[in-house]
């Protein structure tokens, strides 16, 4: 080493203490009872800290995430329920621009018997780019488009 990258050196990162910092920020969380089966439900948080001063230290902290749903539940035989949800993460500037999102998914299942249950969910109705928050060497980790995912649970 001369300290200075050749053009065949692999990439280094150094993470250092910022020795002390204040992050502050609130979180918001509510679920209410509208009729014997159907409820909404959300909740909210915001994040911030003195990115003025070293942008580079805070780059993993998504100021606004927030997530709002409904969810029907019947007590009918089979017990079955649905929900759409929709998921919000606002963009951020600091470090790597990462962009913010919405994203939808409508999940359901269903009790076959007492204790056999199946779910089928679609997630990100809209094919949406969201992203997910990854280290200084990888500024965000992209999630998946839209998808079909099932379950099966069996309780002993």
């Amino acid at each position: 080493g001369n300290g200075i990258q050749d053009p065949g050196d692999l990439d280094l990162y150094q993470n250092q203490n910022l020795g002390s910092a204040t992050i502050s920020g609130y979180e918001i969380d509510a679920r209410v009872k509208l009729t014997r089966g159907l409820s909404v439900f959300g909740n909210y948080s915001y994040t911030t800290g003195p990115a003025l001063a070293d942008p580079a230290a805070y780059s993993e902290i998504r100021p606004k995430f927030a997530t709002v749903g409904t969810r029907y539940h019947s007590t009918v035989r089979f017990q079955p329920w649905a929900e759409l949800v929709m998921r919000y993460a606002s963009a951020m500037s600091t470090g790597a621009p990462v962009p913010g999102y919405q994203a939808y998914t409508l999940r359901g299942g269903a009790a076959i018997t007492t204790r056999f249950s199946v779910t089928a969910a679609l997630e990100n109705l809209t094919d949406e780019r969201t992203t997910f928050i990854g280290t200084q060497s990888q500024a965000a980790v992209y999630g998946p488009g839209r998808q079909l995912v099932l379950g099966t649970q069996y309780r002993f």
